[in-house]
């Protein structure tokens, strides 16, 4: 009885013990007793702390649906804002949190084809979350310091066209670097 409800307030941490079975290593493995520490650490911590995002972006949600039904209405700018940057966070501990679980359940990054498209993926929700933050730091100098206004209207596309021009451009800078790292897929280091 408080195993179960304990497991359903903390999902989460069902997941943890899979890192601490001790399995036969081979050479591909991460797993190695060398390294046994070192992939307990990065694994555990980076699972731990794509759960507290997790939490984070939930918040976030539960906070703007309850101002949308207080509001009865469209919501307005402020509250669309932090909806829109927990969307982009959700995405991107989602995409994380695909990658760690297959290192901690095989002990091992994924395949070069999947790890590409997944470090594409990675790339691309990481530069259009920084894409996001600096057109909404451009919109708000210029409002704040210039005084110069710009009226979306009831549509917020005109706001995302931008995001996602930058985030394409810097997504083709980055499409050969995508694959294998020594924990997770991401874009390639050049050093």
């Amino acid at each position: 009885m408080i195993l179960d409800k304990f497991s359903m307030n903390f999902p989460f941490l069902l997941i943890l013990p899979l890192l601490f079975i001790n399995v036969e290593a081979d050479g591909d493995r991460l797993d190695t007793p060398e390294n046994i520490k070192n992939f307990h650490l990065i694994v555990g911590f980076s699972l731990t702390l794509i759960i507290l995002g997790w939490f984070g972006c939930i918040y976030v949600f539960y906070r703007i649906y309850k101002q949308w039904l207080l509001s009865k209405k469209r919501l307005a700018m402020i509250y669309r804002l932090p909806f829109y940057s927990a969307c982009s966070d959700f995405l991107i501990n989602f995409n994380f949190f695909t990658n760690m679980i297959h290192t901690a359940i095989y002990a091992r990054v994924w395949d070069d084809a999947p790890c590409k498209v997944i470090g594409a993926l990675n790339w691309a929700f990481l530069t259009i979350n920084l894409c996001f933050y600096a057109v909404i730091a451009v919109i708000t100098y210029l409002r704040v310091c210039r005084e110069i206004y710009f009226h979306y209207g009831k549509y917020d596309y005109k706001l995302w066209v931008y995001v996602l021009t930058g985030s394409a451009a810097l997504q083709v800078l980055n499409l050969q670097n995508n694959g294998k790292r020594d924990y997770w897929c991401a874009a390639k280091s050049v050093y």
